[in-house]
């Protein structure tokens, strides 16, 4: 298999979550948040290039509030936007990108809505992105012992503030805590030959980062969902907790109710003294497994691969017609031809790929839901409706209003108050207009998608 950190991470998260995006190939389209993000990575590589700091715009404010943190441009051995790729002794290959690397120092810029979320120094220490990172440190520099990491976080709400988490990775410790995650490539393999309802929700993740896009595909009853929420509540706590310095109580650990299941990930494990892998005078027996495995060099773009992820670099295999729906109606890209698929499946970093909208195994309840567009000279039903009906049901259960939730738990519940306005209707409604560039209809948008039978954006 063919693999990212964040691919990883995502099936620790959940795996039903991974396989959607991964298996089924379900596009994800990125949130503001996302594109934020990507914005402000950009501004900081033409900056760390020579490159100057646009301060008249958001994005240039947001990246120059970390500076501070940062080398300057033009110091010796600064390496920008480096892609790394190495095959592991079992034969699962990891890529990604380093957003910096000095001399025994790497980098990694992170935005963020509020400083809560950094990552502590333990966090960093069990974070897969972190462990990949500096097990490639390692690889190149194999003499060396140790490498320190420098998370930076960029503040995008409020007050344009930035924070740094620095940790110091020793090479024995790097690679112990890389045999975890080479489990876990493992138990994904296994994932990888199953459809995305036969493998287990974490509810723990349905309202994390936002909201999970595919909640509306998971067939989770309301009651599961609202779990989910509470769940996340749990976690907003334990962090508070361990941002004021105290311990949170042992109910409060979000990982107590877990699902049982043999492909079921489990987090990063505890670094375990293991012989094996120790880093001894003769010098480090897994960089000679992986070298005699024909690991290329980090600037190898043209390497051999070991073995190609399937779920991500093949197409799926065709599936009767009748199995798929809602069916999505969407433009073809003109980036990817239709006459070579071959090409279409190595496609660059960040570009999506689109695909159909695998069965969610819900009843349909639109006929033909419209994303920001409609019928001409027709009279066609807003959605305005239904999340007015929602927002009356969240204050029928005590809330006066669902942005007065906890943090991140708002707009799950008014999804979820929607979606259970439209699954009460009688019959199904021949269309229905939804407006995504609203703050409430982006919120919406998963589960009335769930429950159209046709999707024209």
């Amino acid at each position: 298999m063919r693999l990212s950190a964040s691919q990883v991470q995502t099936f620790v998260d959940c795996p039903r979550k991974w396989a959607w995006k991964y298996v089924a190939d379900v596009e994800e389209l990125p949130g503001p948040a996302a594109e934020l993000g990507r914005l402000v990575h950009s501004e900081l590589e033409k900056y760390l290039n020579g490159g100057e700091i646009d301060y008249t715009t958001e994005v240039g404010y947001i990246a120059a509030s970390g500076l501070e943190h940062l080398p300057k441009p033009g110091t010796p051995g600064l390496v920008v936007e480096a892609e790394f790729h190495f095959v592991g002794p079992s034969g699962h290959s990891y890529l990604g990108y380093k957003d910096l690397q000095s001399p025994r120092v790497i980098y990694d810029h992170k935005t963020t809505s509020d400083l809560k979320w950094q990552k502590t120094e333990e966090d960093l220490r069990n974070d897969i992105q972190a462990t990949l990172y500096a097990v490639d440190y390692f690889r190149e520099h194999s003499d060396e012992n140790e490498v320190e990491l420098r998370w930076v976080y960029y503040q995008t709400r409020n007050t344009r503030k930035s924070a740094i988490t620095v940790l110091r990775v020793n090479q024995t410790e790097a690679w112990n805590r890389f045999l975890a995650i080479e489990q876990i490539a493992q138990e994904m393999e296994v994932a990888s030959t199953k459809q995305p309802l036969d493998l287990p929700p974490n509810i723990n993740h349905c309202s994390a980062y936002g909201g999970c896009p595919h909640q509306g595909r998971c067939n989770l009853s309301p009651f599961e969902k609202m779990r989910a929420h509470m769940e996340q509540n749990k976690l907003t706590q334990l962090l508070q907790a361990r941002k004021n310095g105290a311990s949170a109580p042992a109910t409060a650990a979000p990982a107590a109710a877990e699902p049982a299941s043999a492909v079921h990930a489990v987090p990063v494990a505890p670094v375990v003294p293991l012989p094996v892998l120790a880093v001894a005078t003769g010098g480090n027996k897994l960089l000679a497994r992986l070298q005699a495995g024909g690991a290329p060099a980090a600037s190898a773009a043209s390497a051999p691969v070991a073995a190609i992820n399937p779920p991500e670099y093949q197409p799926p295999p065709a599936a009767p017609a009748a199995a798929l729906a809602p069916a999505v109606a969407v433009a073809p890209d003109p980036a990817v031809p239709a006459a070579a698929p071959a090409a279409a499946a190595a496609r660059g970093r960040g570009r999506p790929r689109k695909a159909e909208v695998p069965a969610t195994g819900l009843a349909v309840k639109i006929e033909t839901l419209y994303l920001d567009c409609g019928p001409v000279g027709v009279s066609t039903p807003d959605a305005t409706h239904f999340i007015t009906l929602a927002k009356k049901r969240i204050a029928a259960e005590g809330l006066a209003d669902y942005r007065f939730a906890e943090f991140g738990h708002g707009p799950g519940m008014l999804a979820v108050a929607a979606a259970a306005e439209l699954d009460a209707l009688e019959g199904v409604l021949p269309a229905l207009r939804l407006d995504t560039t609203t703050p409430e209809g982006s919120i919406v948008a998963v589960e009335l998608v769930a429950r159209a039978g046709l999707v024209v954006r």
